[in-house]
């Protein structure tokens, strides 16, 4: 479905953003110029840069690239420290937090318990004759 509000904002979006490109690249936009003539221009330069890459000596470039990598990655390196110790620190916190809250002790029900089974004597009347008998004979 076509919304025409989402796509001018959509556009003044970009337009910003290539306008924040076109500083960085070229310098301060003369007046106003169309986001066309915007990319026109950084493409321009861009050829022109890698032109004047080609005429550099090789070891500078591959010294150059390599101090680039070397600083992406320490960048990373320095962000994923910085964000491990963020979390450390939110973990603590709750950890701390925990701690002092008041604990919600639950207690259970106290329920009946079932009675041990009764042991059912077999033979009891049979065993007491018996007892009986041997005391009055050998007595």
């Amino acid at each position: 479905e076509f919304n025409e509000e989402k796509q001018d904002h959509m556009l003044k979006m970009l337009n910003r953003r290539v306008e924040a490109v076109y500083r960085t690249c070229i310098g301060d936009a003369d007046g106003k110029i169309s986001t066309l003539h915007m990319l026109t221009s950084i493409e321009t330069r861009i050829e022109e840069l890698l032109e004047c890459l080609d005429t550099l000596p090789r070891e500078k470039v591959n010294y150059a690239k390599r101090n680039r990598e070397k600083e992406r990655r320490l960048r990373m390196h320095e962000e994923k420290l910085l964000q491990k110790q963020q979390h450390q620190e939110e973990r603590l916190r709750l950890a701390t937090e925990r701690a002092y809250a008041h604990a919600k002790k639950t207690v259970r029900k106290l329920m009946m318990r079932s009675k041990p089974p009764t042991v059912k004597k077999k033979g009891t009347t049979d065993t007491t004759d018996a007892r009986e008998e041997e005391i009055y004979f050998f007595t």
